[in-house]
């Protein structure tokens, strides 16, 4: 079960989740996801996007667990999980790199 997990159902989301299934892209050795949008350039001073009590991951806790549920979609059960964090302009861990293993079935 996923809750407010709705990136999923975007169109280009869906398209490469289908094109997945028919295995259209053979052998997938890489994959790395990303949103790029200017959304969260003009944040409100106070926005909970930017406190460390309500977002202590950062774009891990706004973005990057959309990502995070599209790519288990994607290719299923994770055998294994690296990270690493950074800070930056927040003053906290606003910076992230994670490196998932997964249990995939090759062609």
């Amino acid at each position: 079960m996923g809750i407010g997990h709705e990136r999923r159902f975007e169109p280009a989301v869906m398209e490469i989740k289908r094109l997945l299934d028919e295995n259209a892209f053979g052998n997938i050795m890489h994959a790395e996801l990303a949103f790029s949008h200017d959304k969260l350039i003009h944040l409100p001073p106070g926005s909970w996007r930017t406190t460390k009590e309500f977002a202590p991951a950062a774009g891990m806790t706004q973005m990057g667990i959309h990502l995070t549920d599209i790519l288990i979609w994607y290719f299923g059960k994770v055998k294994s999980v690296y990270a690493n964090t950074s800070s930056r302009s927040l003053g906290w861990e606003t910076a992230m790199l994670w490196l998932f293993s997964y249990y995939l079935k090759l062609a």
